[in-house]
């Protein structure tokens, strides 16, 4: 079973693993930085939300989005934006990606967005 819910400070480190698997080129520091950010609600795209998937006690995948004003090829100047999506390999091809896409969506639409990107 899956269990998809929004990211808290005690996540930190789980998602901090997932952000460096996701997205190399930054470094621990740099990633563990907007990490913080965060938690702090001080990042410059807000909103900005993050969830996390779990099997029971291990995280296994996460997704961030946020809302912009533009993105190419939509036409609202309102779309929900996913900004990252990763999901450890060995739980890739389980649904696991599918339910967080389904939970940004979920939140777009609370949020009024008409389109994602």
């Amino acid at each position: 079973m899956i269990e998809v819910r929004e990211v808290t400070p005690e996540d930190r480190d789980a998602w901090l693993v997932m952000r460096v698997a996701l997205w190399p080129d930054g470094s621990r520091d740099e990633h563990r930085d907007e990490i913080e950010r965060y938690f702090a609600g001080t990042l410059v795209r807000r909103p900005y939300v993050v969830w996390i998937g779990w099997s029971g006690q291990q995280p296994i995948g996460f997704v961030e989005a946020s809302i912009r004003d533009y993105a190419e090829g939509c036409t609202s100047d309102r779309v929900a934006y996913l900004e990252g999506w990763y999901v450890h390999d060995q739980y890739r091809r389980h649904g696991v990606g599918r339910a967080l896409v389904h939970r940004c969506e979920s939140w777009a639409t609370t949020e009024g967005c008409t389109e994602m990107c």
